[in-house]
């Protein structure tokens, strides 16, 4: 269960980012649902999610980057 939360709020993130950038929603709600949803997967560092290529990564370290790039003005 653990995995799949964290990688759902990363999905989520990552959705309102698209979003974002295609400019067809309200700018200031998608950037804060973005933001907390990358903080929430931050919330579960132990979370891992499986990447068909044959590795494991974690949904917190990747969103830790996009929280980086929201703050700066994506």
């Amino acid at each position: 269960i653990l995995n799949d939360v964290a990688t759902a709020y990363w999905l989520k993130g990552r959705s309102a980012e698209y979003l974002l950038r295609t400019g067809r929603e309200s700018l200031t709600a998608l950037r804060t649902t973005a933001i907390s949803s990358f903080e929430a997967a931050c919330q579960l560092p132990y979370g891992r999610t499986w990447d068909p290529r044959g590795f494991f990564w974690s949904p917190c370290e990747a969103s830790l980057d996009r929280i980086t790039l929201l703050g700066s003005g994506a």
